[in-house]
């Protein structure tokens, strides 16, 4: 695991990890792997890149050079961009958890997730249905590769179904006061308001000054 074990973004790997460790020592319980003739455990590494590009291909030279990890886990996004140039000079695999990191030019990478951006997608239909009487509909995330991806596609769906689409921005992703984010939104007098792929820590933060604004 190759991810942010801490900082605002480890709600999503930390879960990743335990879920790893959980499935290796399952794996391993029963006699492990066989390939070859060959019978292997697993064995889980990790590394916290904190969201960080930089950190990521440290830690992508680190598990790979040093541990000999052939399959490298994370969110992907942009610590995905930073070492994938290295695994796959490496050979090594890497499976993030969202499709959108895929392209041609990445052969090691795996990514079998399908609820990314499709949950992004079906956001807008399931406010509507619950909420019918709404019509102007807010979206914001923290400015990153992944979050442009989802955004996107949920604000191209909130216009497919009719939403008025009247604020569709990102924040820093090194924010700490959310307070002029809330106000921005509010400003655009919405019904609704997504908070779209913020990252995990993020989201309390947002809820608790949206709450104090009175929304």
């Amino acid at each position: 695991m190759n991810g942010p074990l801490s900082g605002p973004s480890a709600g999503w790997a930390l879960p990743g990890l335990t879920g790893l460790q959980l499935i290796a020592d399952r794996v391993n319980e029963a006699g492990g792997v066989a390939a070859d003739g060959t019978t292997y455990t697993l064995e889980i590494r990790q590394f916290d890149n904190e969201y960080i590009p930089s950190k990521a291909l440290q830690g992508a030279k680190e598990l790979v050079l040093q541990h000999d990890c052939k399959l490298l886990m994370g969110i992907g996004g942009t610590t995905a961009d930073a070492q994938l140039p290295f695994l796959t000079q490496a050979k090594v695999f890497y499976s993030p958890l969202a499709t959108a990191d895929i392209n041609p030019n990445r052969p090691y990478m795996i990514s079998g997730a399908d609820y990314f951006p499709r949950g992004e997608m079906i956001r807008p239909a399931f406010i509507r249905s619950n909420i019918p009487g709404a019509q102007r509909y807010a979206v914001v995330s923290q400015e990153d590769s992944t979050a442009f991806v989802g955004q996107a596609w949920e604000v191209g769906a909130a216009k497919a179904i009719g939403f008025d689409v009247v604020y569709d921005e990102f924040y820093s992703a090194e924010t700490t006061d959310f307070a002029p984010v809330v106000t921005a939104i509010l400003a655009s007098n919405p019904d609704v308001v997504s908070l779209s792929l913020s990252w995990p820590d993020f989201i309390p933060l947002l809820m608790e000054q949206a709450l104090s604004s009175g929304l």
